[in-house]
């Protein structure tokens, strides 16, 4: 399973607050990973990804 939390885009939270929240909806997703790899999946059966980590500094 694939959650989308997995494919976040990231950044710092003072990065969001200057964005409009159509702005945040098009940029939360890494929509170019997200894409990748559910081809992968699709032409594969398979596909590795490294999820985002909300552990590490400066997410």
């Amino acid at each position: 399973m694939i959650d989308n939390d997995d494919v976040y885009a990231g950044g710092t939270a003072e990065k969001w607050d200057r964005l409009s929240p159509e702005e945040r909806a098009e940029r939360v997703i890494d929509w170019r990973r997200q894409r990748h790899l559910l081809s992968d999946l699709r032409s594969n059966g398979s596909a590795s990804w490294h999820p985002f980590d909300w552990d590490a500094p400066d997410c």
